[in-house]
């Protein structure tokens, strides 16, 4: 799923933004100390002594204090969703820009989230993480992610910290509070608010969380700051990042400028243009450039800097390149064209005396990308060597353990191996499949269609010719030719009712015609009403053709609502009211959540879904009675049905052959339990369920050892197999050799 911004940097339209996964953080703190110097990588600690002044909230048990900590024994039932535990605290000083906590628990998957919440006076900030999957580690809470739940809490006034556990299954685990203290990392991440981003504060933020993911895999401590570059004291900070911070004032670029060159900061900068920047940096950045496909690697020059990698995968249709300026500036590696060849009018990423510079927002932090960043931190400033040399130490090891544990529990002969993938250029298609089939996958899901669209592979930014659908499905029956020439299923991945894809035209056509939904202020989103008649005719028409180019399966994705944007158009309110027996009074607000009618309406969006599964159930099977058809489904029953997906009820009643929950999770026992738990009871046998793992998601970023243990569940689970999202040069080059899959 991709995160980018849809036009020039300046005056973008913001296009589906899916959540990003964040990196287990979080902290308490019930006693702050004096600091560490703030360039210091490390910080000072605080032991817990006592537990007689924390308060346990409602089913919350008294907890008792350990030669390593206070125990808060998190007990939850089947009617307990949320524990927690109230601790008096001194306030942080107002120039805190952290707070870390210590911990040990061996069942963090027990723990689905964990909030903080202080208290000011009546008034309360509050923030959320989501634990990893380590037995011991730190959890960071980053004061730029708090948002006051009322009134106007004061950070530096805290007086009560609220530690609030949500429930992931309902068992006991015991969580150990190690120490407490103030987090103050050497590198600021600078969060773009509307004075740096102005209109695009969404995919800004998004931007920041990805950067902070990324060093955090590379083991670098780093913090989300405010972009108030002209009051910010940066000084402290061995490394200032611009994650996505296009709209730099004057005054912004002369502290930037005064960093640099007074205190000799570094400065890492993705995705900008300002000319006074880069000459700051020692870089030229090249005019904006675009194109109808997606640029999805860079290839690095690695002879370069030490241990940089071959490439680095990463997808976008908008770049400004960027190239180094003098001799002390390093040129990395280029874009590769859609044949996958070097592009040497694309520079891609640039490391400079004064930091690094690439050409557009921060990549997943997927393997890759985390060796990328670290080789260029080591060789701005030699800091970062021992980072550099702890990852690819660990990454070795674990390489090597991976093999080991999949040998342990083999692949049943029957196992579908998957892989999701994006629209594959013609000329790639013989040995990309041939590349697939060598490394153990034997079945391929590739996407083919948005929308009621054919992909046929022209200019993307344009209206499809006439002849559009005739040639996408030719272009489909040589993929089929070619995976079955290898040895693989072929299943044609279709996204059903979001429009995010399309080509502005065609956005703009389907508005013009009233064909997309409306959220509840009356105003148009990219997905198609599931209610408009002409919707539903596309949709299946394009169904049908697919059901006559003899592939093995067609994959339904985007079949649901999007969460409670949508749908409220005039076509949804006609059928709701006709489903109801009455008018609806007030439209939308009785259907909305909380309101009279929000149950009858929520009902009534899984029906209609249900009914559209049924129908197109109905013509596959007329026309291919051995066409298998599947959907890409939210991982559990309660989650699925919110965005009006009943997918238990589509297998029960034989609609489907199989489901493919989207199960992407960066932390593997959050990944096992919840497809014991939830995922394969909800199906009338496991082997219905081909289990979506995140390898490279927004959610998830796995390497070879973590996305093995993810197998090994499945295997476990006597489930159909996997399917691993998505496919990318990372995955064929090094994830899938590593794997080496039977």
């Amino acid at each position: 799923m991709l995160l980018f911004p849809s036009t020039r940097p300046g005056n973008h339209d913001l296009r589906r933004i899916l959540a990003c996964c964040r990196h287990a953080t979080g902290s308490l703190f019930a006693l702050l100390a004096l600091l560490a110097p703030a360039s210091n990588l490390a910080d000072t600690r605080i032991d817990l002594s006592s537990a007689t002044t924390i308060q346990p909230g409602p089913d919350a048990r008294v907890p008792s204090t350990s030669g390593n900590g206070i125990i808060l024994p998190v007990a939850f039932t089947a009617d307990v969703e949320r524990l927690y535990w109230d601790l008096p605290v001194r306030p942080p000083d107002a120039n805190a820009q952290a707070l870390a906590l210590d911990y040990r628990c061996e069942d963090l998957a027990a723990i689905r989230a964990i909030s903080i919440h202080l208290r000011d006076g009546d008034n309360w900030l509050s923030t959320e993480v989501i634990p990893g999957n380590a037995p011991t580690g730190t959890l960071i809470f980053h004061r730029a992610e708090f948002s006051p739940e009322n009134g106007s809490p004061r950070w530096h006034r805290a007086s009560t910290l609220r530690l609030s556990f949500w429930k992931g299954a309902a068992r006991s685990t015991a969580f150990t509070l190690r120490a407490i203290r103030i987090h103050r990392p050497a590198v600021a991440i600078l969060r773009g608010s509307e004075r740096t981003a102005p209109g695009e504060t969404q995919l800004a933020s998004r931007c920041a969380t990805r950067a902070l993911r990324l060093f955090e895999q590379a083991g670098i401590p780093a913090v989300i700051l405010p972009d108030d570059i002209e009051s910010l004291d940066m000084e402290p900070f061995r490394l200032v990042v611009l994650p996505y911070n296009p709209a730099l004032t004057t005054r912004a670029l002369t502290g930037l400028e005064r960093y640099v060159k007074r205190h000799q900061g570094k400065l890492g900068v993705f995705y900008h243009a300002d000319p006074r920047l880069a000459r700051l940096m020692g870089v030229t950045v090249l005019p904006y450039t675009t194109q109808s496909g997606t640029w999805t690697e860079v290839a690095f020059l690695t002879n370069r800097l030490s241990h940089l990698p071959p490439s680095m995968s990463h997808h976008t249709r908008h770049l400004l390149p960027v190239d180094a300026t003098n001799r002390d500036s390093v040129l990395l590696g280029h874009w590769l064209t859609l044949d996958g060849f070097p592009d040497p009018s694309l520079p891609a990423a640039v490391q400079a005396p004064n930091g690094f510079w690439f050409s557009h927002i921060p990549p997943l932090a997927v393997p890759d990308a985390v060796q990328w960043l670290l080789a260029t931190l080591a060789a701005i400033d030699p800091v970062y060597a021992p980072a550099q040399t702890t990852y690819l130490d660990t990454r070795e090891t674990r390489n090597r353990e991976t093999r080991a544990m999949l040998d342990a529990v083999p692949a049943r002969s029957n196992e579908v191996r998957a892989v999701w993938s994006s629209a594959i250029p013609p000329r790639q298609r013989n040995p990309l499949m041939q590349q697939l089939a060598a490394n153990g996958i034997n079945a391929v899901f590739e996407h083919v269609s948005t929308a009621g669209q054919l992909q046929d592979h022209t200019d993307a930014d344009r209206p499809p010719p006439p002849d559009a659908n005739d040639r996408a499905l030719r272009h489909i029956q040589r993929a089929v030719a070619a995976a079955r020439a290898h040895g693989l299923a072929y299943h044609a991945w279709v996204i059903l009712w979001s429009t995010d894809s399309l080509p502005s035209d065609s956005q703009s056509q389907l508005k013009a015609t009233n064909r997309l939904m409306l959220n509840a202020r009356g105003e148009p989103i990219p997905w198609l009403c599931p209610s408009h008649p002409e919707n539903r005719a596309a949709l299946l028409g394009a169904l049908a053709a697919l059901a006559r180019s003899g592939i093995t399966g067609i994959h339904l994705d985007y079949v649901r609502y999007p969460a409670h944007d949508g749908c409220y158009a005039p076509a949804t309110r006609a059928a709701f009211e006709s489903s109801h027996g009455q008018p609806v009074e007030r439209w939308p607000d009785d259907v909305l959540p909380g309101a009279p009618l929000a149950d009858a309406y929520a009902g009534f969006r899984r029906i209609e879904m249900t009914s559209f599964v049924r129908e197109a159930a109905r013509i596959i099977r007329e026309i291919a009675p051995s066409v298998r058809l599947s959907a890409a489904v939210y991982p559990t029953p309660d989650s699925a049905a919110d965005n009006g997906q009943d997918w238990p009820a589509w297998l029960k009643e034989g609609l489907l052959d199989f489901v493919a929950p989207m199960l992407y999770s960066a932390d593997a026992a959050q990944f096992t339990d919840r497809l014991a738990q939830t995922v394969v009871p909800a199906a009338p046998d496991p082997a219905m369920i081909l289990p979506g793992i995140g390898t490279s998601a927004d959610e998830s970023q796995l390497d070879a050892y973590d996305t093995a243990r993810q197998i090994i569940a499945t295997r476990r689970n006597h489930t159909a197999g996997f399917i691993l999202f998505q496919l990318d040069a990372g995955m064929t080059a090094r994830l899938l050799p590593t794997l080496a899959l039977p």
